[in-house]
């Protein structure tokens, strides 16, 4: 899948706490900038990260963008995601290890901050983090207390309704489930 960072929340974000969140987002953007790390839009085309009162949606800019970090204060879930037992929606943003993973991480952990009930989990070990923290600290007052969840509640089998199939030896597949042709 690539390098990522995954949360789950719920549908809906208090309006008042994510004007909060997204004025320390500001902040971020700019510590990243003064640190060169160029953040677009979520195309990663035009120099224009957006963090406002209903969205947050960035991501690196030409060559090192990847893919977009988008959270808007109401999700809209397609029909098919189902929320956790908890009534969390499953995300993720994969970064490749682009610049822009380090403002996808302290903005995680500003997200983190602001909605407590809020699940952080992350391809990369929390000593990968310390960057971030740094960064939120200095900018934002907090942040080096920041730990990553222990792991995330997803059930994929709710959540994008996938079938799944026990396999108990491999000798059990047959020639025709093999999709990988030679050829």
């Amino acid at each position: 899948m690539g390098y990522s960072h995954f949360w789950e929340r719920p549908k809906e974000l208090d309006q008042t706490l994510f004007i909060h969140f997204s004025n320390d987002v500001r902040k971020i953007f700019e510590v990243s900038i003064e640190n060169r790390i160029t953040l677009a839009d979520g195309q990663g085309k035009t120099i224009k990260p957006v963090s406002d009162e209903n969205v947050v949606c960035f991501n690196g800019f030409g060559s090192n963008s990847y893919e977009t970090f988008f959270l808007p204060r109401v999700f809209e879930p397609m029909k098919w995601m189902k929320p956790s037992e908890a009534g969390l929606y499953f995300h993720f943003c994969k970064t490749n290890r682009k610049p822009y993973d380090l403002t996808v991480m302290a903005v995680l952990i500003a997200f983190k901050y602001h909605f407590k009930e809020a699940i952080v989990t992350s391809d990369g070990e929390i000593e990968a983090w310390t960057t971030a923290k740094i960064l939120c600290q200095q900018s934002l007052g907090y942040g080096l207390d920041f730990e990553l969840d222990k792991e995330i509640t997803l059930d994929p089998v709710k959540v994008y309704g996938l079938k799944v199939i026990q396999i108990n030896d491999l000798s059990e597949l047959k020639e025709s489930d093999n999709v990988h042709d030679e050829n």
